[in-house]
């Protein structure tokens, strides 16, 4: 009996070691993760000029041309890491998506606030997935025709997160420039501490960009 005890403790302890090794080769440091998804994606690794730190990498996939940047930003003790999967796009349009104040009078839960760039403010209907949201924008058209697709609406959905208490939307366009940014707890949606774990679940929210940027091109 007592021979029996001693091999499965050793057993035991066999196992924990195995499992602690291999949980350690998940975890990437930052530079070997960036070595790891260049390989990955076939890209080009460099760093970004004028940001001490910071690295890009620049692939293309599905006739698009991606950068994934991941960035090392000042702050007031130590210096930040910030990642952006980003995509350019052959138009001018922006977008971004903000949380609708309660307390805000110029909102009801059906509505949102679409600004363009003269300033003017109309108001139209949200489609159900996004109404804890207002969206700004510089084409009220062409943005009320993407509000319309159940395509669009579910994939932008599928990123919502919530931070103390604050809903938000990582992903946002800039004068044709969609980026997704990649938070870093591992309980946002995309978070860098789980691609970082598992490098083969980036390609997710790669198809998710384009499949976004295709729905954008075709409402142009």
């Amino acid at each position: 009996m007592s021979t029996t005890i001693t091999v499965l403790v050793i057993l035991m302890i066999v196992g924990i070691v195995l499992v602690n090794r291999s949980g350690a080769l998940t975890i990437r440091s930052r530079e070997q993760f960036l070595q790891e998804f260049t390989k990955y994606v076939e890209g080009k690794l460099s760093p970004i000029e004028d940001s001490e730190g910071s690295f890009k990498v620049e692939f293309n996939l599905d006739q698009f041309a991606f950068t994934f940047e991941d960035q090392m930003l000042p702050s007031f003790k130590e210096k930040l890491n910030k990642a952006y999967l980003k995509l350019q796009l052959p138009m001018t349009l922006s977008l971004q998506f903000h949380e609708k104040r309660q307390s805000s009078k110029l909102f009801d839960q059906n509505v949102g606030l679409y600004k363009t760039n003269n300033d003017a403010n109309i108001v139209v209907k949200m489609p159900e997935k996004l109404i804890d949201f207002q969206i700004v924008t510089n084409n009220v058209e062409m943005v009320t025709k993407l509000l319309a697709n159940p395509k669009f609406v579910n994939l932008v959905s599928e990123y919502k997160n919530r931070e103390s208490g604050f809903l938000f939307i990582p992903i946002k366009i800039t004068q044709g420039l969609m980026s997704m940014e990649f938070l870093k707890d591992q309980k946002y949606n995309p978070s860098l501490q789980i691609v970082h774990k598992n490098i083969h679940l980036f390609e997710n929210h790669i198809k998710d960009l384009i499949n976004l940027a295709k729905i954008v091109q075709a409402a142009a």
